[in-house]
C-alpha cells in the first residue's frame, strides 16, 4: 500500500489492548498508510499485550511505554516526551478509540504544502454508536469551519465563539510540539484550550469538506472529568483562578517565544477565554462589547456572527463511512452501551 513518508500518526493509549489492536488493524487495511507512535502509559500487564500487538506492524509502528499515573496531567507528560521522537514534516493525534481515516490525513497533508500560511488541516467528525449489537448510530460531531482570518485574534474569538476540538487535525510538527501543553497548567479544562489557543494563534486552519474522524461514542471513552468552566467553578473556586492564571501565564509565555514582536498575548488570551465562557450563556453580547469598545470591527463582529449560526448538517452518505466501519467490526467497534 502507499505510503506517507512526511507524516506520524500519535496514538495514546491507557489500559485499553482491544482498543488499540483494533486502531493498528484498521490502519493496515487501508490504501494508505504511515509512521505510527504508540505512547503507552499502561499498565506492565497491559503494556506486554500492547508490545506484542505494535510487534505485527515492523517498520511502522514504534512503541513507546512508560510508566505514569493514570490522571490527565500524567498523559501529558508522557505524550509530550514521546512526540518530540516526531521526524516527519506533518503529525496527527488518534485516541486509541477512535478511527483517523487516512485518506483524509493524505487530504490535508496535501492541502498544507500547497498553504504555508495555514498550520494545520482536518476535515468532519463523525460519533459511532452502538446501543445495542443490531444497530449501529452515526452522527455529526464536529463540523466546524475554516478558521483563516489574518489575525491572530480574529482565529481565537471565531474559535470560541463557537468552541470545537482541533486537538486531532493534521498539524506542521513544530506547530504540534510547540502548541502542546508543557507548563505548570494541570487541570483538563485549561489542558485542552491550551493546545487550541496557541494552535490557533501560531497561524491558519483549514476544515476540508471531507470525512475525517469518527469518535467512538461508547460510556467510558471519555475520562472521569467535566470540561465545563462552571462546574469546575462550582468545585472550587479557588484552584479554578489559580489555574487560570497558570493558563494565561503558560500560553503568553509559549506565543511570546513563539513570535516576540511586542503582540500583548496575555490580553489576546484573555479576550479569547473570555469568548469561551460567554458562549456558555450569552456570546452576542459579549461579541458586541467587544466592538463597542474597538477591539474589534463591525465587520469582524458580522463575520463571527454569521460562523456561530453555521449548521452543523453535512451531505455525507453514512454510506462513504461503511468501509472504516468493517475493518475493525469483529473487535467490536465500536463498543456497546
Amino acid at each position: 500500500m502507499p505510503f506517507l513518508p512526511d507524516v506520524t500518526v500519535v496514538v495514546p493509549t491507557f489500559n485499553r489492548p482491544r482498543f488499540l489492536a483494533a486502531l493498528l488493524e484498521y490502519f493496515s487495511t487501508r490504501p494508505v498508510t504511515f509512521k505510527i507512535i504508540v505512547s503507552d502509559g499502561s499498565s506492565p500487564e497491559v503494556q506486554e499485550q500492547n508490545r506484542q500487538t505494535a510487534g505485527k506492524y515492523p517498520g511502522i509502528v514504534d512503541y513507546r511505554a512508560s510508566r505514569y499515573g493514570p490522571d490527565f496531567g500524567s498523559a501529558i507528560e508522557r505524550i509530550g516526551k514521546d512526540i518530540k521522537a516526531i521526524t516527519t514534516e506533518f503529525a496527527v493525534f488518534c485516541a486509541d478509540d477512535d478511527l483517523l481515516m487516512p485518506e483524509g490525513v493524505q487530504a490535508a497533508v496535501e492541502f498544507l504544502r500547497g498553504h504555508p500560511d495555514f498550520v494545520a488541516a482536518h476535515g468532519n467528525y463523525f460519533g459511532a454508536s452502538r446501543p445495542n449489537p443490531d444497530t449501529l448510530n452515526l452522527a455529526v460531531t464536529y463540523a466546524s469551519q475554516p478558521l483563516d482570518m489574518g489575525r491572530p485574534l480574529q482565529r481565537l474569538l471565531a474559535l470560541c465563539t463557537r468552541y470545537q476540538s482541533i486537538f486531532y487535525a493534521v498539524q506542521r510538527t513544530p506547530d504540534l510540539i510547540g502548541s502542546f501543553p508543557a507548563g505548570a497548567v494541570t487541570a483538563a479544562h485549561f489542558l485542552e484550550l491550551s493546545h487550541a489557543f496557541v494552535l490557533v494563534c501560531r497561524g491558519k486552519l483549514m476544515t476540508l469538506p471531507i470525512p475525517y474522524f469518527i469518535r467512538n461514542e461508547h460510556l467510558g471513552s471519555h475520562p472521569q472529568y467535566d470540561h465545563n468552566p462552571m462546574y469546575f467553578v462550582i468545585k472550587s473556586g479557588q484552584e479554578y483562578l489559580e489555574e487560570l492564571l497558570r493558563f494565561r501565564d503558560d500560553l503568553s509565555r509559549a506565543l511570546t517565544e513563539f513570535k516576540d514582536d511586542g503582540t500583548d498575548w496575555r490580553q489576546i488570551i484573555d479576550l479569547g477565554y473570555f469568548v469561551f465562557l460567554a458562549r456558555c450563556l450569552d456570546p452576542v453580547n459579549f461579541r458586541v462589547n467587544l466592538m463597542t469598545k474597538g477591539v474589534i470591527s463591525q465587520a469582524e463582529l458580522d463575520e463571527l456572527t454569521r460562523r456561530s449560526s453555521v449548521s452543523n448538517e453535512i451531505p455525507v452518505p453514512v454510506e462513504a463511512l461503511t468501509p472504516h466501519l468493517k475493518p475493525v467490526a469483529l473487535h467490536g467497534w465500536p463498543a456497546l452501551y
